[in-house]
């Protein structure tokens, strides 16, 4: 997926993907009147995967460190209605690697020919 820089992700270019993807969760997260963040999850015959989260890039904002612990609670509920037992996050973002495996408990997926994925079981 294109993305204009490297902290935003091309939405336009994301909705014409996806647009037609029944199986997905949209996620606006607002506080107030302000728009914090943005997710979208898919489902798979096996997982959930969040493949886009942003947030906010002001300072200021009342969802800074909660954001993907908001869209990870959201799309864990999500699989758990449709009977999936893992989540994923991919794209993998090298930056993002200790907030996913260490603080969220997710291991690195690296199957043979596909791109690699962070994954949690779901209890």
């Amino acid at each position: 997926m294109d993305r204009r820089s490297a902290e935003c992700w091309d939405w336009d270019l994301v909705h014409d993907r996806y647009h037609n993807e029944v199986d997905r969760l949209d996620l606006v997260m607002w506080v107030g009147d302000r728009l914090c963040g943005l997710a979208l999850t898919t489902l798979s015959g096996e997982a959930a995967t969040v493949r886009f989260l942003e947030g906010s890039p002001r300072q200021d904002c009342p969802l800074t460190g909660y954001r993907a612990l908001v869209a990870l609670e959201a799309t864990q509920n999500y699989a758990q209605l449709n009977g999936k037992r893992e989540i994923r996050v991919q794209p993998v973002v090298p930056r993002l690697e200790d907030l996913y495996r260490g603080i969220f408990g997710f291991e690195l997926a690296t199957p043979r020919g596909q791109d690699a994925y962070y994954r949690l079981e779901i209890p």
